[in-house]
């Protein structure tokens, strides 16, 4: 009973090191005491390992297995921590990235009723202790990705791309970006304005990060896979708003074929933007009331893909 409490102390503290407000991530204590010590000390350790998924959905279901995963992962602050120390890494990008949990607690609250992570944030959030995702400012993102479409990327005269199915003999020689070309990977996370200047700020930090740490890592571009660099965006969203000027970073394109209908909906509208016909869905913004009635003149929303190469980022460094 002892080593309960001192562990259940010891997530409690990690909790505060995560930002998450302590009164409620107190509400998880009944949870956590009714949990087999060893069996948790086990999990929780393989955690940032290679976790057994399978054999935890047979112990865990519903919000059960959302509470457990979410144990896990602030059971495992001190890996974070170490793994920092051990690459020096800066100190502030570690609590950059520990701020993370915390937004995706709050959306899969609001939307799933629960305290707690799915096994697909989960995993994405084991990957933010363990490195593979960092915090550079506004955006975040891999240090080493390969580019993960297969598709041969060409810039034309004129400044747009030419893009073609990887490996088609019927292809030009020496594409710009191909297939599993190294590249630099960026996310968005879901929290204030996509400023134009911020992210800017951001890419200027990663390149000074990749430089220092990883100096022999030659990538060919930056790039970003994400529903919000739709081109559909630009038909109905001002060209001075975030999104546009996200876009207009660099160059973007549809990734055709990748359906992001269902996942704009969730992201604008949390689970009821599936959950109800397009008729109901509220629209407060002009981004709202675009995709709705985009949807509804049965029209279809792709992932996005932007692409800035590597010698075009002086450019946007100077816009500082």
């Amino acid at each position: 009973m002892q080593n309960q409490k001192e562990c259940w102390r010891k997530l409690c503290a990690n909790a505060e090191n995560f930002h998450l407000a302590l009164q409620k991530f107190d509400q998880l204590r009944p949870f956590f005491e009714s949990l087999d010590g060893a069996l948790f000390q086990e999990l929780s350790t393989a955690a940032v390992k290679k976790f057994p998924m399978e054999r935890v959905q047979k112990f865990f279901s519903g919000h059960d297995l959302e509470k457990f995963l979410l144990l896990c992962v602030v059971a495992n602050y001190d890996f974070a921590v170490q793994k920092y120390q051990q690459e020096k890494w800066p100190e502030m990008m570690l609590q950059e990235i520990l701020c993370d949990l915390r937004l995706w607690l709050d959306t899969l609250e609001r939307d799933l009723g629960g305290y707690g992570l799915t096994p697909r944030i989960f995993n994405w959030s084991i990957d933010c202790l363990n490195g593979e995702v960092k915090s550079y400012g506004r955006l975040q993102g891999n240090s080493i990705h390969g580019f993960c479409l297969k598709r041969s990327i060409y810039r034309q005269k004129d400044g747009s791309l030419l893009v073609k199915p990887a490996y088609s003999p019927e292809n030009p020689p020496r594409p710009d970006l191909a297939f599993s070309d190294k590249v630099i990977n960026i996310h968005i996370p879901a929290r204030g304005p996509l400023d134009r200047k911020e992210c800017i700020r951001s890419l200027k930090r990663m390149t000074e990060f990749s430089g220092r740490f990883f100096p022999d890592y030659d990538y060919r571009a930056i790039v970003c896979y994400s529903w919000l660099l739709d081109r559909t965006f630009r038909e109905f969203l001002k060209p001075e708003s975030n999104i546009v000027q996200f876009q207009k970073l660099g160059h973007t394109f549809n990734a055709e074929g990748h359906f992001e209908d269902r996942e704009i909906r969730w992201r604008l509208w949390g689970n009821r933007g599936n959950e109800l016909p397009l008729e109901q869905l509220p629209v407060s913004s002009s981004i709202q009331r675009g995709v709705v009635q985009t949807l509804l003149n049965g029209g279809h929303f792709y992932e996005g893909v932007l692409v800035i190469f590597k010698d075009e980022l002086p450019a946007l460094f100077a816009e500082l």
